[in-house]
């Protein structure tokens, strides 16, 4: 440490002071007690040897009896002087020899001898203060480290076993910790969004009053902390004072305030102490900062930001809970997967604010409704799960009908807009017999989507042996397959050519699909799975995956080419035109991908653009910008295709494959195909024919004049991969 503290000190500043007052000094050195060098002006290691050897030299002068002078002169053997002062320090002692030679051709006479050994005592003084001042600092310093280093073992600390706990657990050992941790008497959270309290205190202290010292402190402080989040210590009646506390509160307390993660203040962290012990200190008020930043973190991982609940996350431990003692006591419980019904109708003819109001409502209604001691949480954008405890099947169903009840007698009216609310329940046993949590919680789902299929607003109870629900819960397996792929990165992209039928094209157009890889690598068509993910909105996610990658494998072939050889037609779903997340992802990969951008045609099937008709027009038209085209597919399907047809500033019409694999022996199908593609046509589109199978299809589609077709005539699926580096083969065989 000492070392450090020399090696800090600002030597060159003070050998300037000398110089400046006219002492003739050439080199200069500086070496501590143990004789080690600390600084020398020069980085010449032959001077660092001679004014070695001159500190050898003073010190064998101090070693015959001139230890006691802190001013000293030694002759060196090529006849040359050197002058030396010791640094001396009350504390620690002898800590540094300065070195010096001068220029003056001779040992220098007293007078100059006595001048010099005045202005180096004072250059001693000012180094020894100088070295006293960082000594402190460096003190200071690692106080300041020790303590950054407690906090930081507070803030980081391993919170793993809090994890397998829920958010109202988490926050009762948070609390716990800081009575044990801080050492005080007592700890409390107050949560006012949440009605919730939450205390520990040391064994010696009553908890009969503290209930009342909340109550004084929430009236008194919590306005004020929402104002100005800041810490508040009270150590004494002054304290008090300010704070606006009464006077009869006979604790001390650090109070500090409990954000949600998104800087508006939420409840306070109190620590108290009985009057008698010492004063609380701003160390305390930085662990119970660090200690409110932890709760912060329990937060944002367990609640829900918009209803104040226990989120998935924690809701799922709950359920855990409930299937041990399901298990080890034989008790039975019963699990409510709730959906309010047609909140998409609220956002689009009121608005996202008012969409948000009616989960508030209905999260209301929902815990109104329950017993206190059941467990309710928002799992979902507008779902809900509630377990409760030691409840028969029958008896939850009549809890689930009043739920029912009560969101359907709520009046929401949202600016002069009357909603009628309703909500749609599934209701599953947990049983000794429940294989997970899991399995009871995909049983509950799988009961309230079938309730909503059979009309909303109603209740549907989970049976084993409905035909309906086992369908439901086979196809909800997938659900759990198609995200592990995803984890797993177990997609891969395949490709069908689109051919020209009416002119040659510049380059190959294909469209890309996409297959699951099984456990052991078997390929897995989508006819298997692309069900569930759009029954169980998974489209998104899926759809991300397959333009992140798309856009990958084009960005790689363009640069082994040194352009973009072909055009990559990309399905969109209906649901993710509607994910604005997802819509904003793809418009970053345009702005990334550049020029290559209008290598993209986007796929929307007809029934997903009228789905969502704004959404589509806004996106359709912000991916043009970038030069990207867009794709109508499988129309004809639907009954409007014509009227709404003109909406959408497309560049293909798709026929449906259900007319084109059809016309060559069904003269209404063929006369559907060619009222279509006159249709397109006459809009300056140019129109691809699905499903073109055998030639006599692409006969007759080449008579009828249809632009493109696409189908097993052509080619089958091929991976992507294989595709583009024959395309690539291609151009180089090409260009020689």
């Amino acid at each position: 440490m000492i070392s450090r503290v020399l090696r800090q000190l600002a030597f060159d500043i003070h050998i300037r002071m000398l110089r400046a007052i006219g002492i003739p000094l050439d080199q200069v050195a500086a070496f501590d007690a143990a004789g080690e060098l600390v600084w020398m002006e020069s980085r010449d290691p032959q001077k660092h040897r001679a004014m070695s050897d001159a500190h050898a030299a003073l010190l064998r002068g101090r070693g015959s009896g001139a230890a006691d002078r802190c001013f000293l002169q030694a002759e060196l053997a090529n006849g040359s002087h050197t002058y030396g002062c010791c640094v001396v320090d009350d504390a620690d002692g002898h800590l540094l020899d300065i070195v010096f030679t001068t220029k003056a051709p001779a040992r220098l006479d007293d007078h100059q001898a006595g001048q010099i050994e005045h202005a180096m005592t004072a250059v001693g003084s000012s180094i020894r203060n100088e070295y006293q001042l960082n000594k402190e600092l460096e003190s200071m310093a690692s106080e300041l480290a020790e303590r950054y280093e407690e906090l930081n073992l507070v803030f980081q600390a391993d919170t793993s076993f809090h994890s397998i706990h829920n958010g109202f657990e988490s926050l009762r050992l948070l609390v716990r910790d800081t009575v044990e941790f801080l050492d005080v008497g007592i700890a409390a959270l107050v949560l006012p969004s949440k009605d919730l309290e939450i205390y520990d205190q040391r064994e010696e202290i009553s908890a009969s009053g503290i209930p009342h010292l909340l109550f004084k402190i929430r009236r008194h402080l919590f306005g004020r902390m929402e104002a100005a989040p800041a810490s508040v210590v009270v150590n004494n009646e002054q304290d008090r004072l300010r704070a606006g506390l009464p006077v009869d509160v006979p604790y001390k307390l650090v109070v500090a305030p409990v954000d949600s993660g998104s800087s508006t203040v939420v409840g306070m962290l109190i620590i108290a102490n009985p009057s008698d012990r010492e004063d609380f200190s701003n160390s305390h008020r930085n662990l119970i900062d660090v200690m409110a930043r932890k709760i912060t973190k329990v937060l944002q991982a367990n609640f829900d930001t918009l209803t104040g609940m226990e989120n998935g996350f924690s809701f799922e431990w709950v359920v855990d809970q409930a299937l041990l003692q399901a298990r080890s006591r034989g008790l039975q419980h019963a699990l409510l997967h709730i959906d309010i019904d047609r909140t998409n109708v609220v956002n689009d003819i009121s608005g996202r604010a008012a969409g948000d109001e009616v989960v508030r409502r209905v999260a209301k209604a929902i815990a109104a409704s329950v017993r206190s001691h059941d467990s309710v949480a928002r799992i979902g954008g507008d779902k809900f799960g509630v377990l409760l405890e030691t409840c028969p099947l029958d008896v939850a169903a009549k809890l689930a009908q009043k739920i029912s009840q009560q969101v359907e007698a709520m009046d929401f009216t949202w600016k002069d807009v009357k909603h009628s609310l309703s909500v749609s329940i599934g209701v599953a046993p947990i049983t000794s017999e429940s294989e997970s949590v899991a399995t009871v919680l995909s049983s509950a789902e799988v009961a309230r989507v079938a309730a909503k299929e059979r009309g909303r607003n109603r209740i549907q109870v989970y049976e084993q042996n409905d035909i309906e629900l086992m369908r439901r819960r086979g196809e909800f397996r997938w659900v759990e397959r198609i995200q592990a792929a995803l984890r797993e990165d177990r997609f891969v992209l395949f490709a069908q050519t689109i051919d020209p039928l009416t002119a040659a094209e510049a380059s190959p157009h294909l469209e890309v699909l996409v297959r699951m890889l099984g456990d052991e690598g078997e390929i897995i068509l989508p006819e298997q799975f692309i069900a569930a993910a759009e029954h169980y909105h998974l489209m998104p996610l899926l759809d991300q995956w397959v333009i992140r990658k798309a856009v990958e494998d084009l960005r790689d072939t363009s640069r082994q080419v040194g352009f973009a050889p072909m055009s990559l037609a990309v399905n969109l779903s209906g649901q993710s035109l509607s994910d604005e997340r997802l819509r904003a992802l793809v418009i970053d990969e345009l702005y990334a991908l550049g020029e290559l951008a209008s290598c993209l045609c986007f796929e929307i099937t007809e029934s997903a653009a009228i789905g969502n008709l704004t959404e589509a027009q806004d996106f359709i038209a912000e991916a043009r910008r970038f030069g990207c085209r867009f794709s109508l597919d499988d129309f004809g399907s639907g009954l409007s295709s014509f009227a709404y047809l003109q909406k959408f500033d497309i560049d293909y019409l798709k026929i449906d494959g259900a007319f084109v694999r059809r016309i060559a022996n069904d003269p209404i199908a063929a006369s559907m195909v060619s009222a279509i593609n006159q249709i397109g046509q006459v809009m300056g589109l140019k129109t691809i024919a699905e499903f073109a199978e055998n030639s006599a299809i692409v006969d007759e589609l080449i008579r009828i004049g249809v632009d493109h077709a696409q189908g097993y005539h052509f080619g089958r699926p091929r991976p992507l991969g294989e595709l583009l580096q024959e395309q690539i083969r291609t151009v180089r065989a090409a260009s020689g």
